[in-house]
């Protein structure tokens, strides 16, 4: 009789080792068919997203298993946007020191009022402090925005830089011994 329970625990102990063997299988035969999915193409995150969730609902496979092999991270996978843009809202009010919270239009008429002087040629930057030696509390981001909004922004000048001359690559040619004699003044 013995013999017979320690063949029938040999057996289970036999089976339950096929069936841990078997899921291993499974799960590679899974990861490779990931694998080979992942080659077919470049896969940008929400793409990758979609990948797993399609193997899980074809596998009923863990989904933690699946991000792995996808190759994203656990916090990339849950991430849910909150969809509004990022940073602080643009605030609607500027403080003038004589004035008091002033609106955009406010603003925009102060700016109107400069660019209309003779030889009055600036971007946003200059304004900027234009505004500021006007008295407004104001920074140059702003001052874009405002300006862009109203359309007051100018072209942005392309420059050249490939005609310049760098004093480290100039090469002096002389004929004679003290035709030119140069010094390298640095500050120590």
């Amino acid at each position: 009789m013995p013999a017979v329970s320690d063949k029938s625990k040999e057996l289970k102990k036999a089976e339950e080792e096929n069936k841990i063997l078997r899921k291993l299988l499974s799960d590679k035969e899974i990861e490779l068919e990931v694998q080979r999915e992942l080659l077919k193409k470049v896969w940008d995150i929400r793409s990758k997203k979609d990948l797993v969730d399609y193997f899980y609902t074809k596998y009923h496979i863990s989904k933690a298993k699946l991000i792995h092999w996808v190759g994203l991270s656990d916090s990339t996978y849950y991430f849910k946007g909150s969809g509004k843009p990022k940073g602080n809202k643009a605030t609607l009010l500027t403080y003038h020191k004589t004035q008091g919270w002033v609106n955009e239009h406010t603003v925009v008429e102060s700016i109107k009022k400069l660019l209309e002087d003779d030889f009055m040629d600036c971007g946003y930057r200059i304004m900027s402090e234009y505004l500021k030696r006007d008295g407004y509390t104001i920074n140059h981001k702003k001052v874009y925005r405002i300006m862009k909004a109203a359309k007051l922004l100018q072209t942005r000048i392309a420059r050249d830089h490939s005609d310049k001359k760098y004093v480290k690559h100039r090469k002096v040619k002389t004929t004679r011994p003290l035709e030119c004699i140069e010094m390298d003044i640095k500050k120590v």
